[in-house]
């Protein structure tokens, strides 16, 4: 007899938050769609479930961006869940080193991990 795991097994909980900064992006694959498609497909493929997902339409050059004070919210809200945040690009999530430390100091503060399908994030 075999035994099928449940159809529905308890999955880990990831947020996706894509950015973009021009209209231009639209149409060279960096869009929302089409970063918000990248990570579901990721999500999906490691098991994954999508609990929230956080955009911005705004230059990663700085932190304070809209989508992200509510990604760092949620997450400050909701410490006690070991959630991972997958963003389709390190250059979606910030444009420079010292933001780019800032915002991952601040995620990883509240327990959660980053992932990414196209580069490991460090």
């Amino acid at each position: 007899m075999i035994i099928k795991p449940p159809s529905n097994p308890k999955k880990k909980q990831c947020i996706l938050y894509l950015r973009l900064s021009s209209a231009r992006q639209t149409s060279d694959g960096a869009g929302m769609s089409s970063q918000e498609r990248r990570c579901r497909d990721y999500a999906e493929l490691s098991g994954y479930q999508v609990a929230e997902v956080f955009k911005d339409a705004i230059s990663g050059r700085h932190a304070d961006r809209p989508g992200m004070n509510e990604l760092l919210a949620f997450l400050r809200a909701e410490q006690t869940k070991p959630y991972i945040v997958v963003l389709d690009d390190i250059t979606r999530f910030a444009r420079d080193v010292s933001t780019h430390a800032t915002l991952r100091d601040k995620i990883t503060a509240c327990g959660v991990t980053i992932e990414s399908p196209t580069k490991e994030i460090q």
